[in-house]
């Protein structure tokens, strides 16, 4: 028997390797909940996945689920890529399993898709899919190969600097050559290829279709049919961003045989890329996959006195910010500001600080601009922080449009207690507050 009560703000969990602040519960579904966590150790922000089974599952889909969560946790603490999520550690609470992985901020394709409630452009999903046919690439290159057999919007999340993470690898396999099919047929209606369903052992190619079906709901807002392939011209009906080389992309992508479809993910990659218009800009050159070693685990390992990133122990200077390690650097506030239009961080050191819009006219230089993020949601003089006693307090100062903090509308003239790892929301800029 479970207890139903999910995880409260301000709550510590212990971890095996460190605790955790619950900040917030940022997702839940039948068989888990998603918090934003805080490591107590080092004031860096987390996910914490939990497994949270309902009191009336029957014993044999409890141990399936425990199986198809533990199994997610150990395919990605053996990973490291820019689009997946770092996990730094796996442990019991309260007889439930959890995952501490990185927090990724952005939003999902299929969250993405459901905002424009139309057809998105053929240039921007490409270079998105791009992406995701490169990661698939590098998990099926693993030994044993690694099948993801989920592909579809809802997984991929998008973040403000249009990378890309893959998420959710619950029905994820290592590929088995003597295997005639798959002992589970799972996956998603729509995306699942026809072997998915039972008839065959899942592949390489089998990511292929997925990522075939999730390029056509982007490109034409409807949802794939289940083992429907498109047909030439139908694609470009309804969106005519989309190139007859694109749609060619998707048919042979959908193919019902999988010795039709592309062979690899990495060939579809570059059939996506011979469709721009424009040179390919990866946005995944120059960035490292996130540190996976937990707190306290500093064997070999130097921190960065400014961002808290794990380094080599022989290295000079952070991977992450580039400051000289060993230095001390005093603590301040980062703010970092994110939104479709972009993003950029901001370093408070000086308070108040004041979050609106400028006004050369009328020499108004807010300390957090949000004039190039924002389609004019925010004021002028939108929202404060404040430091008071080592605090640090945001207040709306009476916005016409409001200021959300995580997921609630706060009052206009009262100030509320800033946490690290907060997100304070104007219309579409999210902006994160962290200490450093």
């Amino acid at each position: 028997m479970y207890m139903n009560a999910f995880l409260l703000p301000d709550s510590v969990i212990a971890g095996k390797y460190s605790d955790y602040r619950v900040l917030s519960m940022v997702g839940r579904g039948g068989m888990g909940a998603v918090y934003r966590v805080m490591r107590v150790a080092d004031h860096t922000v987390w996910a914490l996945k939990e497994m949270r089974p309902t009191d009336d599952m029957r014993p044999v889909d409890d141990a399936d689920q425990r199986r198809f969560f533990l199994q997610e946790a150990e395919l990605l603490s053996a990973l490291s890529h820019p689009n997946l999520p770092a996990v730094a550690e796996i442990f019991v609470h309260d007889g439930r399993p959890c995952i501490i992985m990185e927090f990724v901020s952005g939003q999902t394709l299929d969250e993405r898709i459901r905002v424009a409630n139309a057809p998105l452009a053929a240039a921007q999903v490409s270079s998105v899919c791009i992406q995701v046919a490169r990661v698939l690439h590098y998990l099926h290159t693993r030994t044993p190969p690694i099948i993801y057999r989920d592909i579809k919007p809802s997984n991929i999340m998008l973040r403000a600097d249009r990378l890309i993470k893959l998420i959710d690898f619950g029905v994820a396999r290592t590929y088995k050559r003597s295997q005639a099919k798959d002992t589970v047929a799972m996956g998603s209606a729509g995306y699942a290829p026809p072997e998915q369903y039972g008839k065959g052992q899942t592949d390489a190619r089998s990511d292929v279709y997925g990522l075939g079906a999730t390029l056509l709901h982007l490109l034409t807002n409807m949802t794939p049919v289940p083992l429907h392939q498109p047909a030439a011209g139908s694609i470009r009906r309804l969106n005519a961003t989309v190139s007859a080389e694109l749609e060619a992309v998707i048919i042979k992508s959908m193919e019902h045989d999988p010795d039709k479809r592309f062979k690899t993910a990495e060939a579809m990659a570059d059939a996506l890329i011979a469709c721009l218009s424009e040179p390919y800009v990866d946005p995944t050159i120059g960035i490292t996959p996130p540190a996976v070693v937990p707190a306290g685990h500093t064997d070999g390992v130097v921190h960065c006195a400014g961002c808290g990133q794990a380094n080599r122990g022989d290295s000079r200077f952070c991977i992450r910010c580039g400051m000289p390690l060993g230095e001390v650097k005093p603590r301040s506030v980062l703010m970092i500001v994110a939104s479709p239009r972009g993003s950029h961080r901001v370093r408070l050191n000086k308070f108040p600080a004041r979050i609106g819009r400028r006004d050369p006219a009328q020499r108004l230089y807010p300390e957090i601009d949000l004039a190039d993020y924002d389609r004019g949601v925010a004021s002028r003089s939108h929202a404060i922080i404040v430091e008071h006693d080592g605090e640090h307090m945001l207040e709306d100062l009476g916005s016409m449009n409001g200021t959300m903090l995580n997921t609630h509308k706060i009052p206009a003239h009262q100030p509320q207690r800033l946490r690290p790892g907060d997100r304070i929301r104007i219309g579409e800029v999210e902006i994160e507050f962290r200490w450093e």
